[in-house]
């Protein structure tokens, strides 16, 4: 994420993680100008995350039906 940010690689930086741990790196990569998105569950959203991050999706079980063959047994 740092290195995406410093080099200036990337405009946004997803993350898939709950780890409140990354708020500093998150930080830096939104000084730098960059959008940190964070992706999570509905369910079971991180608060700290959705605020730390400029944007946040909360994906909801919905999301995956299309991905998961229902069976007809």
């Amino acid at each position: 994420m740092l290195v995406a940010a410093y080099e200036n690689t990337a405009d946004r930086i997803i993350i898939v993680s709950s780890d409140t741990d990354l708020e500093p790196a998150i930080r830096k990569a939104k000084e730098k100008g960059k959008i940190v998105e964070y992706v999570g569950f509905s369910h079971r959203a991180s608060v700290a995350m959705v605020s730390f991050c400029s944007e946040s999706t909360l994906l909801k079980k919905e999301d995956f039906d299309q991905f998961i063959k229902s069976s007809t047994v």
